[in-house]
C-alpha cells in the first residue's frame, strides 16, 4: 500500500520519497519529506491534503493496511 500511496502522491503533485526496508524494519516504510525556511504554512497545508487524498485513494480502491 506504501508504494500506492506514493504513486498516488506523485501524480497529485508532492514530491515525496518512500523509505522502505533496510532504512527502516521489515514490512514498514516512511516518507521522507523536506521542509525548508521558505515553506509557508499554506505548503504545509497542501502536503496534508495530498497525503489525506493518497490515502484515501489507495484505500478506497480496496486495499487494506494489515
Amino acid at each position: 500500500a506504501a508504494r500506492l500511496m506514493t504513486r498516488a502522491a506523485l501524480s497529485i503533485g508532492a514530491l515525496v520519497n518512500l523509505v522502505e526496508h533496510p532504512a527502516v524494519s521489515r514490512n514498514q516504510s516512511r516518507w521522507r519529506l523536506q521542509v525548508m525556511a521558505d515553506h509557508t504554512a499554506e505548503h504545509v497545508d497542501r502536503m496534508i491534503a495530498i497525503a489525506v487524498a493518497a490515502i484515501r485513494k489507495t484505500f478506497s480502491s480496496g486495499w487494506s493496511c494489515q
